[in-house]
């Protein structure tokens, strides 16, 4: 099979993946919502899941265009491109699906997903194997850097709850992100479904770690909690996340950490790390903190405009001493994933750096042309 996807040289996230969010479906986790994939609120009553959604006009166009090896803007620069996340939800998520008959149906969803990838058909007639959910804009708490604290987005719970229902039951796990999930009217909902017995497929949680419920998560087959740190301090932790409270994100971890412990062994708890012009200082420490409590990390950049204060992979005055704290950071790392995340980072700066110098070069031989040339 390896050989097989071997053969096929594109991105296969508009084959497994569907996005709901900002009142629109996506075809990939990494964005894309500009694209024309229909709205949810339109789709979400009568509507023929295979023939209006997952084959949409555009999503036939966009596979098309995948496998004659046409790839959108967002795809160019994209670091998870071909095989990773389908072979990832195989062999890690769907032997965590408790419920056999989800399981069982899952699977079969799965094949018919690989014979589609591998004979390049464009109108498939299995269905997402993954689903990623911004459950709404409203949170808890207003971080400097997020992207999304001027938006507003309250998605109605039954617009989504009809689309989940589609095809809810073939489906390996689901993403809920935010805003914050745990506060909106969409997220509750849907996990509410867990304890009702209706939902069986696996959820990985995006949180701010400032909110813990016990009783909403007790009855959900919880694979991972991503809990967004950005700080190692308490003064930089709450200077970043404002509103939010260093002492409570402590607790709750290790709440996560007993839930593990006691009620969900299989549970992988992790720590995004967000690296921005305020808190990059601390990666070495973070690195240690997170890691003694038990969570592996991933690190990121700020996805904002270029001109954002905390965007911190544009302020060349900043470039020499955050790489001093990135290569801290990694020799302090133990954990695979933490290293492997930092090193990503440095990649990118390094690459950064590197086009800046090739910038200024071409600068100063434009300098010295236009002034020999004047001086002919």
């Amino acid at each position: 099979m390896e050989k097989e996807f071997s053969k096929f040289p594109v991105c296969l996230e508009p084959w497994i993946f569907l996005g709901l969010g900002w009142n629109q479906f996506n075809m990939c986790c990494r964005g894309g919502y500009g694209y024309d994939f229909g709205e949810i609120i339109s789709y979400s009553n009568n509507s023929d899941f295979h023939k209006d959604i997952w084959n949409h006009e555009n999503f036939i166009k966009l596979r098309n265009n995948l496998i004659n090896g046409e790839l959108p803007s967002i795809c160019i620069n994209c670091s998870l491109k071909r095989t990773w996340g389908i072979r990832n939800y195989f062999f890690r998520y769907l032997p965590l699906i408790k419920d056999e008959n989800q399981k069982n149906r899952a699977l079969e969803n799965y094949n018919r997903t690989i014979d589609s990838i591998i004979n390049k058909q464009t109108y498939i007639e299995s269905k997402p194997i993954y689903l990623h959910i911004i459950c709404g804009s409203n949170c808890n708490i207003k971080c400097k850097f997020c992207y999304n604290r001027n938006m507003n987005y309250n998605p109605n719970a039954k617009d989504l709850l009809n689309i989940i229902d589609k095809f809810h039951e073939t489906l390996i796990f689901v993403t809920l992100s935010g805003g914050e999930p745990l506060i909106t009217q969409a997220g509750r909902s849907l996990l509410k479904k867990f304890d009702e017995g209706i939902y069986k497929f696996g959820v990985c949680l995006q949180t701010n770690g400032q909110y813990f419920d016990f009783d909403l998560l007790k009855s959900v087959n919880l694979l991972s909690v991503v809990i967004s740190t950005d700080a190692a301090t308490k003064r930089t932790y709450e200077n970043v996340r404002i509103g939010a409270n260093f002492e409570n994100l402590i607790k709750n971890i290790k709440l996560f950490i007993d839930l593990k412990k006691n009620e969900k062994p299989t549970l992988d708890i992790l720590s995004n790390y967000t690296i921005t012009s305020d808190n990059y200082i601390e990666i070495p420490e973070a690195v240690k903190l997170y890691q003694d409590l038990g969570l592996s990390f991933g690190f990121n950049l700020v996805q904002r405009d270029i001109d954002c204060p905390q965007n911190i992979i544009e302020r060349k005055d900043l470039y020499d001493s955050f790489l001093f704290k990135i290569n801290e950071g990694i020799e302090n790392a133990y954990n695979f994933n933490t290293k492997n995340s930092l090193n990503t980072i440095k990649n990118i700066l390094l690459n950064k750096i590197n086009d800046e110098q090739e910038q200024q070069k071409f600068k100063e031989k434009k300098r010295k042309f236009i002034f020999f040339w004047k001086n002919i």
